[in-house]
């Protein structure tokens, strides 16, 4: 993923109310940004620290988003919709090889339950990709950089389309939810750093979905690239940490990824290991 414009260095004054981050730019001049994440961030909205920020769209409240803090000589993500939109592009360029044979990806998939996974994925037939006019997972589609526009163009949402795109006639044969994460202890990167509710209704979920025979696929995003291994937070949320193992001990597959960020883009740089500790 390629940011163009660049995204732009400005350095932290404060963070508040979860979603304002003063900045000041390197000529001086001050602004407020917008930032998605609403956890704690601990160790990344250090006053002080470096950031990139890119120009949010027009007719936004405030003119700024936050993406990335430097954390020593590393960019950390610390926006939410990037990990998602990083590894949707990966999933149809079939670059994670673990999910590979999946010919069908689309974001932001409902199933019978309250909520929806960030992806899901499709073994399509060559039958199923003839009909189709949908793009092919191979990687080729353009896309707009993060920086220029949070979002895809918008699809061609008629009847005739959905009845054309094989996604949309059945269930996915598996599901993908991820996960960024920003906590790092040594050589470790942790998730969550902090309790969190909805993360273990997460994994509920794709148990679930395990027990009853569809993949269910979770994707810890590791932003930074001074760590070597995967693990839960277990001090900060030992029953986020337990029903992570239970997920996989019910079929869940955990498949932390970790990226590269840079002011020009992001891209994915390969898997981490889940380094499973005692709990």
């Amino acid at each position: 993923m390629r940011f163009d414009p660049p995204l732009t260095e400005a350095t932290l004054l404060r963070r508040y109310k979860r979603f304002f981050a003063d900045i000041e730019f390197d000529d001086g001049t001050r602004d407020t940004a917008h930032t998605n994440n609403t956890g704690r961030m601990t160790g990344c909205s250090t006053p002080g620290a470096r950031v990139l920020v890119s120009r949010a769209p027009a007719g936004n409240k405030l003119a700024w988003r936050w993406h990335a803090v430097k954390l020593g000589s590393v960019w950390q993500c610390v926006d939410t919709q990037l990990p998602n939109k990083l590894v949707v592009e990966a999933l149809r360029a079939r670059e994670i090889p673990e999910l590979a044979r999946y010919t069908g990806v689309r974001a932001e998939v409902k199933l019978d339950g309250p909520s929806r996974f960030d992806a899901g994925l499709w073994e399509l037939s060559a039958a199923e990709l003839s009909a189709s006019d949908a793009p092919a997972a191979d990687g080729t589609r353009t896309r707009r950089a993060l920086a220029d526009s949070p979002r895809e163009p918008p699809p061609d949402r008629s009847l005739a389309a959905r009845r054309r795109d094989p996604t949309r006639a059945r269930a996915p044969d598996a599901v993908v939810e991820v996960k960024n994460v920003t906590l790092r202890d040594g050589h470790l990167a942790l998730f969550p750093d902090a309790p969190t509710e909805r993360g273990r209704k997460h994994l509920a979920e794709l148990t679930a979905l395990a027990r009853a025979g569809t993949r269910a696929v979770l994707i810890p995003f590791v932003g930074r690239s001074d760590v070597r291994a995967f693990d839960a937070a277990v001090d900060i949320d030992p029953a986020w940490a337990h029903a992570l193992d239970s997920a996989a001990d019910a079929g869940v597959l955990v498949l932390p990824q970790q990226a590269r960020l840079s002011k020009r883009g992001a891209q994915l740089s390969g898997p981490l290991p889940w380094e499973r500790r005692p709990r």
